[in-house]
């Protein structure tokens, strides 16, 4: 069972008084100079609104930032944050698989040795949509993602962990990556984005309620759509399949 890096490492955070937030917002401002090469310090698009300025200064106080060339640049700590950034969407990225699961759907002889896990060769109908016509998936990322920092909490040290970080640095790469970004930071000040993301969290999934009112059959549950989803991630980049 592999681990879950999902969020920022603690030696990053700056200090003991950021909530996830501000970490969150931070990350943001973090990738979006990493991306452009450097942000001016008098931009005259939406990087010049009061809130972006207000946390440039905060984060140069903090050692994140400073102004080189009349630019706002990463130091080596800002360097740091955003290598721990990339490691934690990578994490996540690995649960994309659980995007859209049929959990419901019984495997048959032909599909499975016992049921559970599809013979190697095979693909899984369970992750496949034109094996599922007219059966509504259930999204399964956060469940997987809670699931294995469950998993692992008793090895590693997960009590920083937050599935609301984990939306945030998905939907951040979805606007960052489309340039219009003037509606993401007006979000971010009015705390609408915030709310968004929470809102996200508490209505998905969880890997309780594959199995409702029995958590140790829920959890058995979780291990084995977990483990067939790993599978299935590497017959899709074909590190498996016959």
């Amino acid at each position: 069972m592999p681990g879950g890096n999902f969020f920022l490492e603690r030696e990053t955070v700056v200090t003991d008084t950021l909530t996830w937030k501000d970490e969150c917002t931070y990350a943001a401002v973090i990738y979006q100079i990493k991306k452009r090469g450097g942000i001016p310090a008098f931009a005259d698009d939406d990087w010049s609104s009061g809130l972006v300025t207000d946390l440039f200064v905060k984060m140069s106080g903090e050692g994140l930032i400073s102004l080189e060339d009349n630019k706002w640049q990463l130091t080596n700590k800002g360097h740091t944050f955003y290598r721990n950034l990339l490691a934690a969407l990578d994490q996540a990225k690995k649960f994309e698989i659980f995007h859209k699961v049929w959990i419901t759907r019984s495997l048959d002889e032909n599909e499975s040795e016992d049921g559970v896990q599809c013979y190697s060769g095979v693909y899984d109908p369970r992750f496949l949509e034109d094996k599922n016509p007219g059966v509504e998936p259930e999204d399964l990322r956060i469940a997987m993602m809670t699931y294995t920092a469950d998993a692992v909490s008793e090895k590693t040290d997960t009590e920083a962990f937050r599935v609301e970080r984990v939306v945030f640095l998905q939907r951040l790469l979805d606007v960052l990556d489309t340039g219009d970004t003037a509606d993401f930071w007006i979000g971010i000040k009015s705390g609408d984005f915030f709310r968004e993301v929470e809102a996200i969290t508490e209505s998905a999934y969880q890997w309780q309620d594959m199995v409702k009112d029995n958590e140790d059959e829920a959890w058995e549950t979780a291990a084995a759509v977990y483990t067939a989803g790993m599978l299935q991630q590497r017959k899709i980049d074909g590190q498996e399949c016959s």
